[in-house]
């Protein structure tokens, strides 16, 4: 278990933030005066953000890691003169805001907030699940076990990130899966498709009723500067969303070609128009990239998230790539 202290003076009056983390449990609990105003546990400890007020001011505890030790980091906006009971740094994220020493865990966007993380780890667990039964199904020639490769990746990633920009990933996955079963002309998985379609469209509106609950709470890490708090800014998938996004893409247009190549060089043996073996796989590999990276992408966008550029592209040519395959479906 480690612990680190801070002691801030502001408004002429002193206050003391806790933090313990349990570095092997994942456990973190982050106190402002003795009062509990944080905690949570991570399955996978890759470090966290998390915001409270101090006496009206933005605060926040950052816990990171270089994957062999942790480093803990408080940061406070504006600037303000600070006494340290320890070492002083900075960090970012979202959790109950407090007014004074006042908790207000029960306000409507601490609860937002707190339903959207259990929104997230509930995505994560299904998507991982659903991932490995396809996995296992694919190994039977029941469905492609790149889809199920394709939600494994992105269950990973809800648990490293509780982030609104999981649900626009989460809604496209669904919304592409939809359209999959309609493409498909059977009755029962069109209803199937029709369903999973109108979940695509609740999940967009959860990740904008979440996004509009975090807003004001994201700022950008700056070196502290003698004893002041310096402003913090900015999500840790600020920059990794539209980079991951593109590897998708990348990953998805490579797969297109080695689709293209392995159905010039020969036609298949069995004469299947289902294009199993090879052929097959790479074009599952085509579709799951595809929508995993157009989600990542639409993520990153919306989201305001840096290198957007980059995103753009991702959903440019992802959406290209899901489009040829719907043409390819009719012809």
């Amino acid at each position: 278990m480690a612990n680190k202290s801070w002691t801030v003076q502001l408004n002429g009056r002193s206050h003391t933030v806790d933090l313990q983390h349990g570095t092997m449990s994942g456990e973190r609990t982050i106190r402002l005066d003795g009062t509990v105003v944080h905690r949570s546990r991570q399955l996978v400890d890759t470090g966290s953000d998390h915001a409270f007020e101090i006496d009206g001011h933005p605060a926040v505890v950052r816990i990171s890691t270089n994957g062999v030790t942790f480093n803990y980091e408080l940061g406070i906006d504006p600037p303000q003169p600070v006494a340290l009971a320890s070492p002083l740094r900075s960090g970012s994220a979202s959790t109950a805001p407090l007014t004074g020493t006042a908790r207000r865990d029960d306000s409507a966007e601490s609860a937002s907030l707190g339903r959207m993380h259990r929104d997230i780890r509930s995505w994560a667990w299904w998507l991982l699940g659903g991932g490995a039964v396809s996995i296992v199904a694919g190994q039977a020639g029941a469905v492609s076990p790149t889809w199920g490769v394709a939600m494994m990746i992105t269950g990973s990633g809800a648990l490293v990130f509780h982030e609104p920009a999981n649900f626009v990933v989460f809604g496209t996955i669904l919304a592409w899966a939809g359209i999959s079963n309609l493409l498909g002309m059977e009755p029962v998985w069109g209803v199937v498709g029709v369903i999973q379609i109108v979940g695509s469209v609740q999940t967009f509106r959860a990740f904008f009723r979440y996004r509009r609950a975090t807003e004001g709470r994201e700022a950008s890490v700056e070196p502290v500067s003698g004893n002041r708090l310096i402003p913090i800014l900015r999500s840790r998938p600020n920059r990794l969303f539209p980079l991951l996004a593109l590897a998708m893409t990348l990953v998805a247009v490579v797969a297109l070609v080695a689709f293209v190549v392995s159905i010039n060089v020969g036609p298949d043996s069995t004469g299947d128009d289902d294009l199993p073996g090879v052929a097959g796989m790479l074009a599952g590999l085509v579709e799951g990239f595809a929508a995993l990276g157009l989600g990542l992408g639409l993520a990153s966008v919306l989201s305001g998230y840096q290198y957007s550029d980059l995103a753009k592209v991702a959903v440019v040519v992802d959406g290209l790539l899901l489009f040829a395959l719907v043409v390819v479906t009719f012809i």
